[in-house]
């Protein structure tokens, strides 16, 4: 007797596909169409060039809030307004040759360095002070930072949080200089640290957006990934040290006048209003809105500790954060205090330390491209020029400095500082998988500040000491090497744990891979013909 056509095509079916189980089971099969939807998120559109134009203009105005506002502008107006020290006559003999020094300046020095401010029993410099209301803008920001970075992942209003945060801080630029209490800076200077350090990270975070989008709409590849991250980390170094430039000339200009208490007034103000004026780029850019994720949100900022090559890349950033500091702050002390040079000599010496990024970077970016280095090779690069630069200065701190050897070195730092904050962020962004970019960035925007806070401290607390903050910026930036060779701090292999780069690569020519497309083809083909064929879904 002849089977029945059911019968047969039941049994024709059983033999040409297997169950579900035969692929795993029912939950492998619903892993794979997660993996499949979460590679589909994954691409999204390359930013156009008003994107990108935007981005870098927010470099050009904000940039110089980390790198001169609060470590240079805020120190000297609060030396106007604590109390004034008695410069005598042998304060005034500073130099290692003898020579009298300008009584203009070392005022200016014995104002910065004087412990004038009573709290107490206790009593502070003003660069004390300005390290004090610095790090209350940290403690007021770390709390926070958890639900900003969790909201710029998955929340919505994205523009809201960079300008409302280049708002506040714009605004609290303003009043600096209207009233005289010396308590009252804290209140100004730690709300700006608080909103620097929230718009660090989302523009840090809008840069891994960018990267992402150049990179899901080509062949995924490590070295294009790594040149279009430099690429546009090293010129947006270079765009916002040039507006540190800026600033720092319009605050030698100011400083020519009488009334120096309302001319760094004037350039507070202009601060804010530079500082605000990038605020275009919150409502210019629009990338995709993440999906909420309430299942992980309390653990999100935690995230990063799934990620030893992110972990590494963050500590990297703390540490060399803190060398630069150091190095800029102990710097500038001893050339005021201890070499007295000239005021042009001075403006010289911030001039090619912010101007040399704008031509070296490009120059660094390209070298990168020559000798395939990679952003764990190129900060290496310049931990060791700020160790050289710091170890020179611990040396010859007994020395006579001459015009020439100082602008050298501040060459050299300038170009080791540029590339420590461009591919620095480079590294932590390419560390940092899809969906988590906010949580990262806001790792490296906060271990950014807090570095730098601390190496601003010490060289304050110690300016006279040259040989106890030069050695500690040489030491740091030995540890900072440390953590990234030795502590096996891969760029590659960060990008790979991320799920950026190499997994096609590596899976293309893959047995597993091929059979694991072809069950798939079969299950669909199965699906379908058992939707379309009522009777043999019964059987």
């Amino acid at each position: 007797m002849a089977p029945s056509p059911d019968n047969k095509s039941s049994s024709s079916i059983n033999i040409e596909h297997p169950t579900p189980e035969a692929y795993g089971g029912v939950p492998q099969m619903i892993e794979r169409a997660n993996s499949a939807c979460k590679e589909h998120e994954r691409v999204v559109d390359p930013p156009n060039k008003w994107e990108v134009g935007a981005w870098y203009v927010y470099s050009l105005c904000s940039y110089f809030v980390h790198a001169f506002l609060v470590p240079v502008i805020f120190p000297l107006m609060i030396s106007m307004v604590a109390p004034q020290p008695v410069v005598t006559e042998q304060d005034r003999l500073r130099t290692r040759s003898g020579s009298q020094c300008n009584a203009k300046e070392i005022k200016l020095y014995q104002e910065l360095v004087h412990r004038s401010i009573a709290v107490g029993d206790f009593h502070f410099s003003p660069l004390e002070w300005t390290s004090i209301s610095w790090a209350i803008g940290l403690t007021l920001v770390g709390p926070i930072l958890p639900k900003i970075a969790r909201h710029l992942d998955h929340g919505p209003y994205h523009a809201l949080v960079l300008g409302g945060a280049t708002a506040v801080g714009a605004f609290f630029c303003l009043p600096t200089g209207l009233f005289k209490p010396i308590w009252l800076f804290p209140p100004y200077i730690a709300p700006i640290v608080a909103a620097d350090t929230i718009a660090v990270t989302a523009h840090t975070r809008h840069l891994g957006l960018m990267v992402r989008g150049y990179a899901s709409n080509a062949q995924p590849d490590f070295p294009a990934r790594r040149a279009i991250m430099g690429w546009l980390s090293s010129h947006a170094t270079a765009v916002g040290s040039l507006g540190s430039a800026i600033i720092a000339a319009f605050t030698y200009h100011m400083l020519r006048h009488d009334d120096q208490r309302t001319s760094l007034w004037v350039v507070s103000i202009f601060s804010g209003l530079k500082w605000f004026s990038g605020i275009a780029h919150a409502f210019i850019v629009g990338r995709p809105v993440g999906q909420p994720d309430p299942a992980r949100s309390s653990l999100h900022i935690a995230s990063i500790a799934a990620y030893p090559h992110a972990v590494g890349a963050v500590a990297g950033v703390a540490v060399s954060s803190f060398a630069l500091s150091t190095v800029f702050t102990a710097a500038m002390l001893y050339v005021v205090g201890e070499l007295c040079m000239r005021p042009t000599v001075l403006l010289c010496l911030l001039l090619v330390y912010f101007t040399v990024p704008v031509v070296s970077m490009p120059l660094m970016q390209a070298v990168q491209m020559l000798i395939k280095a990679d952003a764990v090779r190129m900060q290496v690069m310049g931990l060791l020029m700020s160790a050289a630069v710091s170890g020179v200065g611990w040396y010859n701190r007994r020395g006579d400095w001459g015009t020439a050897h100082v602008l050298a070195l501040a060459l050299a730092q300038g170009t080791a500082c540029g590339l420590l904050h461009a591919y620095g962020r480079a590294l932590v962004a390419d560390c940092t998988p899809a969906g988590r970019e906010g949580a990262f960035s806001a790792w490296y925007a906060f271990a950014r500040g807090v570095g730098a806070c601390a190496g601003f401290a010490l060289a304050g607390a110690r300016p006279r000491d040259v040989q106890t903050t030069f050695g500690a910026a040489f030491v740091a930036c030995f540890v900072g090497v440390s953590v990234l060779v030795f502590g096996n701090v891969s760029n590659l292999r960060g990008a790979e744990a991320a799920g950026h780069v190499g997994k096609e690569e590596k899976e293309a020519a893959s047995p597993a891979r091929g059979l694991d497309e072809r069950r798939g083809r079969e299950m669909v083909s199965l699906r379908q013909e058992l939707r379309g064929d009522e009777g043999v879904e019964q059987v």
